[in-house]
């Protein structure tokens, strides 16, 4: 039995995902499992797998093909199918550092009470821009976080799956990924697990993700709709405190809010006005305020 399983959701990025498995199979950690979850593709992914397959004989790799179902559904998938004592995730377009597994792996040895554990990454954009540092850019030291439960609260979801390896015994635990959502579920799952478990961090960019108008395959409306469906879902679940409630509430109108720009971006001048009202209360509510009146009469304020 291989000692990592990790899992490669993808869909439609065939011409992604040739470099993706080669960064897993040139890992100096050796003892690992490669699980290709095609999440219903209708390009070259079978082919492109099947050729990674034939030309390492040596590297334990399944490509396994199901109708779309999602993100979530794709890694719940390869998280049934996998073998291995941890479970890492690898996006079809993002590459690892060779030395990733070999660098969590011992963390995991040196620290037996860790559950999870994530690292800091690269960003490479396709008009040039590169990010040396994800968290370093955005002023985030997770190494500084003595409670990483009350920091995804605070902070929303700062934790990418590619950089993630758990303890499979872990998912036995608390659960998957919750395939209702189309996005956001791996901030839901990572809630459930930081608030029973111990995370750790490593300081050090030990993924390449690359930021493309092929991954950005969510539109706006989605991405809010489910944040708002999950931050409710997570109040009536959970216990927290009142600062901790009124963050998730406030979190909830500036989806509102940003479901309302977006419709009034679009010209859809009344069908915003519902959701800037739904934002007031937000640190900048005349902003909302200013909307409200312009959807209502857009002819005489704009």
């Amino acid at each position: 039995m291989p000692k990592v399983s990790t899992i490669v959701p993808t869909y439609n990025y065939a011409h992604f995902l040739r470099d993706c498995v080669n960064s897993i199979i040139q890992q100096t950690y050796k003892d690992f499992e490669i699980v290709v979850i095609d999440d219903g593709s209708t390009d070259e992914t079978r082919a492109i797998v099947e050729s990674l397959i034939e030309s390492n004989p040596g590297v334990q790799i399944r490509y396994i093909y199901q109708n779309n179902q999602g993100p979530a559904a794709a890694r719940n998938h390869g998280i049934r199918e996998a073998q291995g004592e941890y479970i890492a995730f690898c996006d079809a377009d993002d590459v690892w550092a060779p030395e990733k597994l070999d660098k969590q792996l011992d963390l995991f040895e040196q620290d037996p009470e860790l559950a999870m554990i994530f690292s800091d990454m690269s960003q490479q954009v396709e008009d040039g821009c590169y990010e040396e540092s994800y968290f370093h850019k955005r002023g985030i030291n997770p190494e500084k976080f003595t409670n990483v439960y009350s920091k995804l609260i605070e902070r929303n979801n700062f934790i990418i799956p590619t950089t993630v390896v758990l303890r499979r015994k872990i998912l036995d635990d608390v659960g998957i990924f919750d395939e209702r959502y189309r996005v956001g579920e791996d901030y839901e799952l990572w809630l459930r697990i930081a608030k029973k478990y111990k995370i750790g961090y490593i300081d050090k960019p030990l993924v390449i993700r690359f930021s493309h108008e092929g991954s950005i395959s969510r539109t706006k409306d989605v991405y809010c709709r489910d944040n708002i469906r999950i931050t409710k879902e997570l109040l009536s679940r959970y216990e927290f405190s009142k600062k901790e409630r009124f963050i998730l509430r406030q979190r909830i109108k500036q989806n509102y809010y940003e479901l309302g720009y977006h419709y009034f971006a679009a010209g859809e001048y009344k069908r915003s006005v519902p959701y800037f009202w739904r934002s007031f209360g937000r640190a900048h509510g005349f902003k909302a305020l200013f909307y409200v009146l312009t959807g209502v009469f857009p002819a005489k304020l704009i």
